[in-house]
């Protein structure tokens, strides 16, 4: 099979969220996760325009800038009260603001571009 050249692919893939809760226990949770894969290029922008910020003593988060550019879609969040929650800008943001998912995330994307074992959106 030749190897297609685009812009844009993207691929979906079940992210695991472990984060900690009382009793030195860990809640595990999942979120079917569309990624979009970008340039390099442009992470290397993102990793440079960090570097700049925290050389000024801005803070700079490069994980939570890559994953702005590249979450296309999340299902599987629920509210509080077991809602569901649809994925816009206001999920994006609160969904960033928590550091597991955010390493989740992050963590998960690589290995699936490194590993090649997500399926191929387009």
């Amino acid at each position: 099979m030749a190897y297609v050249l685009s812009r844009g692919k993207t691929f979906k893939s079940l992210v695991n969220i472990r984060e900690p809760v009382d009793g030195d226990k860990v809640s595990k949770s999942a979120l079917t996760v569309t990624y979009e894969r970008r340039p390099r290029s442009e992470f290397d922008a993102v990793l440079a325009e960090q570097a700049r910020l925290t050389a000024e003593g801005e803070p700079a988060n490069g994980r939570v800038a890559w994953l702005r550019l590249i979450l296309v879609n999340v299902e599987g969040m629920v509210d509080e009260q077991g809602q569901a929650v649809a994925f816009d800008a206001d999920a994006k943001d609160v969904l960033l603001e928590d550091p597991c998912a955010v390493n989740a995330l992050y963590d998960h994307f690589w290995q699936m571009v490194n590993e090649g074992k997500a399926k191929l959106g387009n």
